[in-house]
């Protein structure tokens, strides 16, 4: 479980802060100097680092220029979706089990067994970084990913991963595996209590996108 202690804001106008990364290769602790203005660092977080031996970081660039993209956050309840405000000001936590989709960037509902943390920071140029914190994958923790009717809600489809033991790039692979299942089998992606049919998923990451995922993409 991570404490609030775990989690530090970055005031406005901060862009550069220090942590430690595990190597998962030598398992060794280095210092790394993160940029949340530099391309490189935002990319290299993007998909989750292991920070020290406890925590994962990622990070969720935000423009909030007018007429920018936006970003909406919905998590699922009994009665459907339910959208979640995005706050830049201040710390939210997920809890676990809690089914939850972005609009744009990824494409289904993520189920986390673990309780994340975050931290919105606001940066120059009216842009603003989410950091996401979460424990380190351990034994016997899984995550699903998970596709519900736009009509009725009912679940259409889910695909679990075992990431206690296939680790972070095992997970990027399952979610990569199952958009593909969903895309490629049509009675996936119809409900089989009210006949509506689901719109293409997307991966978190834009560059696997088909013309068609990515008119998804804009979609839901």
């Amino acid at each position: 479980m991570i404490s609030r202690r775990d989690a530090r804001p970055f005031s406005t106008g901060v862009t550069m802060s220090h942590f430690n990364v595990l190597d998962e290769k030598t398992g060794r602790t280095i210092c790394y100097a993160i940029d949340l203005m530099r391309e490189h660092d935002e990319m290299l977080l993007r998909g989750f680092l292991p920070v020290t031996d406890q925590h994962l970081w990622g990070l969720r660039y935000y423009d909030l220029t007018a007429g920018a993209v936006a970003f909406q956050n919905f998590h699922m309840g009994p009665a459907g979706p339910v959208e979640v405000r995005a706050s830049f000001t201040e710390i939210q936590i997920r809890p676990p089990l809690v089914p939850h989709h972005v609009t744009g960037l990824f494409g289904y509902w993520h189920i986390n067994e673990q309780e994340e943390i975050i931290i919105p920071a606001m940066l120059p140029n009216n842009r603003a970084v989410v950091i996401l914190i979460e424990g380190l994958p351990s034994a016997g923790r899984h995550d699903v990913f998970a596709w519900y009717c736009r009509r009725c809600h009912s679940l259409l489809h889910e695909r679990k991963v075992d990431i206690g033991r296939v680790g972070i790039p095992g997970f990027w692979k399952a979610e990569q595996d199952a958009v593909t299942e969903f895309n490629g089998d049509e009675r996936l992606r119809n409900c089989r209590q009210c006949g509506a049919a689901h719109p293409l998923a997307y991966t978190y990451f834009e560059c696997h996108d088909t013309p068609e995922m990515a008119e998804a993409r804009k979609l839901w």
